[in-house]
């Protein structure tokens, strides 16, 4: 008898936590909801809607102007994420899967100069990265396995000149690491 009803209440217990995760799992159908919506609501890195998981568009705008729209599935950040200027030009474009950064990540300057271009996996940087300093040169070219520097790396000041370049093998770096000034002044001689 004792262990007839341990059975039923183990029972009970798998059921109640059953159902309580089959309604976490239930998302909104595919929408495109304003930021700001009373509906709208943030929880633990997750976007609900209307109680549900929110699977759609975010878009935020200002005065009119769309300032970013942003990919949700199950509430959450899922496909392209967007961020604008607020003369229209586009800021940031983003890829997400299941939450985290994948893919190709693209930055531009007010200008429309590119800014940057991230390569990640995961979350974490995974491949090339460079970043271009606002007239357009190129600031930084480094590289990533698993977000870690690998291979070369190179870094410039404002004015083209190096500031760092070099290799990373096994978490060591060989080369100009750019911790001092790579700029070199000879000292002058004089006829005397």
């Amino acid at each position: 008898m004792k262990k007839t009803i341990i059975i039923l209440l183990l029972g009970l217990l798998v059921i109640s936590c059953s159902e309580n995760t089959e309604q976490l799992v239930k998302s909104t159908e595919y929408t495109e909801v304003p930021m700001g919506d009373s509906k709208l609501n943030r929880k633990n890195r997750m976007i609900f809607y209307d109680g549900l998981l929110f699977t759609g568009k975010l878009i935020e705008s200002n005065n009119g102007n769309i300032i970013s729209v942003t990919e949700y599935k199950n509430g959450k950040q899922d496909g392209f994420q967007y961020t604008y200027y607020y003369n229209g030009n586009v800021n940031e474009e983003r890829y997400y899967e299941n939450g985290l950064k994948t893919g190709e990540h693209k930055g531009w300057w007010e200008n429309g100069y590119l800014k940057f271009i991230y390569h990640y996996k995961n979350d974490v940087f995974d491949g090339n990265v460079k970043v271009w300093n606002e007239t357009g040169l190129l600031f930084n070219d480094f590289n990533y396995v698993n977000g870690q520097e690998e291979g070369l790396q190179k870094a410039w000041y404002a004015d083209g000149e190096i500031q760092a370049n070099y290799i990373v093998k096994d978490n060591r770096k060989y080369g100009i690491t750019g911790v001092k000034d790579c700029k070199t002044e000879l000292p002058q001689l004089s006829d005397k």
